[in-house]
């Protein structure tokens, strides 16, 4: 439990600084297409264009903030999930007759939950920034390359989250049935392996953070401008 509370305050973390991170730097980028008449999109004026920017921003934290409580209730599940495993005990009817005896199946339902949450999550941000993929070309930046990096990165992360969460919650769901008739030799009872959802969790933190860091450099990427020629915006005049 020390280790899942230390895991959410780094979340929280992490989501502060990317909160305040992600709107200056797009309001800044849009006002300087906008004083050299390069900017296209509805600012028509310096106050247009803040205000449509911050709009984007206050857009963007609130994306963030979704992803972030998505990340968060698929770790709950995940970790609830480790702590809810079946148990078995062997049940013997008589001296001859054995068989395995195992509790509720919580865990299966939690580790799919965790699952789709986590899915969920990862659908949105790839909506969100057209998953690398579409929209115009990025201008070639160090924002675009560490964009292009995130991307494959979370996509990793994500990927091995799943098959934890659910290879975790089939293996949990299986029971052995059969029993064992006239001999000492006890049934062989099935159960998950301790860690297999906890592997789930931990891959969820990376995904969450990893996936944010994306989105963030994604935007830097797509407001860089290159360095403008003074020789050639006087000729355009």
């Amino acid at each position: 439990m020390k280790v899942s509370s230390r895991l959410i305050s780094a979340l929280l973390l992490l989501f502060m600084i990317l909160a305040t991170g992600i709107g200056p730097v797009t309001v800044e980028a849009r006002t300087c297409e906008t004083s050299s008449n390069l900017f296209n999109g509805p600012c028509l004026s310096s106050s247009n264009c803040a205000n449509v920017c911050h709009n984007e921003a206050m857009s963007s934290v609130l994306l963030l903030l979704l992803v972030f409580v998505f990340d968060l209730i698929a770790f709950g599940l995940a970790v609830a999930a480790e702590q809810r495993r079946t148990t078995w005990q062997i049940s013997r009817e008589s001296r001859d007759l054995s068989y395995c005896v195992y509790d509720k199946d919580i865990a299966t339902g939690l580790g799919l939950g965790s699952f789709l949450i986590l899915l969920a999550s990862q659908l949105l941000i790839m909506v969100a920034s057209q998953c690398l993929c579409c929209g115009r070309p990025l201008t070639p930046s160090g924002s675009r390359s560490w964009a292009i990096f995130l991307f494959i990165t979370t996509w990793v992360f994500f990927f091995i989250a799943q098959v934890c969460l659910l290879a975790g919650s089939v293996r949990n769901a299986y029971h052995t049935k059969y029993r064992v008739y006239f001999g000492n030799t006890s049934p062989s009872c099935r159960s998950l392996r301790k860690g297999v959802f906890g592997a789930g969790a931990a891959f969820i933190v990376l995904t969450g953070i990893v996936s944010e860091l994306y989105y963030v450099t994604l935007s830097r990427a797509k407001d860089f401008q290159p360095p403008r020629d003074p020789e050639l915006e006087i000729w355009l005049i």
